[in-house]
């Protein structure tokens, strides 16, 4: 079940099925154009590759692999969750963290 659940997101994360009148749909060879990347393989024709660093203002950075402590306001902080539909959702960060916090965290960070 749980192979079934990986592929299924894949597919649908890559564009290889599709959504229609809420019913998942596989996409038409002729609908596919190549990636450019051999692991990915084909992607819908009107979708672009990016690189996320592209996309935004900020610089993006490995964060830390643990929790920390959320405050009510702050730098915010973005996890995976936060991308939905190829766009950063705000409401769905984490939180805050502090100042000190990012301080810290961009000294440890890999910049990409």
């Amino acid at each position: 079940m749980e192979e079934a659940k990986k592929s299924l997101i894949s597919e649908v994360v890559t564009g290889k099925v599709k959504i229609v009148d809420g019913q998942m749909v596989k996409r038409q060879p002729e609908e596919m154009k190549g990636s450019g990347v051999k692991w990915l393989g084909k992607i819908p024709k009107g979708w672009e590759r990016a690189r996320l660093k592209q996309l935004v203002s900020l610089k993006i950075t490995d964060g830390p692999h643990e929790t920390p402590e959320f405050f009510d306001s702050g730098i915010p902080f973005l996890s995976a969750e936060a991308i939905v539909n190829s766009e950063i959702s705000f409401p769905n960060m984490r939180g805050y963290i502090s100042e000190n916090q990012y301080k810290v965290y961009k000294r440890n960070a890999m910049f990409y």
